[in-house]
């Protein structure tokens, strides 16, 4: 997802008018195949109220592979090509 789609989903969020929580979980910084850079604190955050957890995320550091294109065996745990960051923020409500 390019920042400008990441964008429209955080403005979408925002304007619920009961308030919202967002979960993000994502590499702290990843080249997308048209170049373009994502870095997780470049994300449009502003607006939360609480910040509920923002840490490297424990559980999403690695995953699991195969070496052969066929078959599902041996499984090798990789590790991501850089740190995996996770946050959970809570957005106000929206106020007539």
């Amino acid at each position: 997802m390019t920042l400008d789609c990441i964008s429209e989903y955080f403005s979408i969020i925002k304007s619920f008018v009961d308030g919202a929580h967002l979960y993000c979980c994502n590499r702290e910084s990843k080249k997308l195949e048209g170049g373009e850079i994502l870095n997780f604190n470049d994300y449009p955050w502003q607006g939360y109220t609480d910040i509920m957890v923002d840490e490297p995320c424990p559980w999403y550091q690695s995953y699991y592979t195969t070496t052969h294109r066929r078959l599902p065996i041996p499984l090798i745990k990789r590790r991501y090509d850089g740190r995996v960051c996770h946050r959970l923020l809570k957005y106000p409500k929206i106020l007539p």
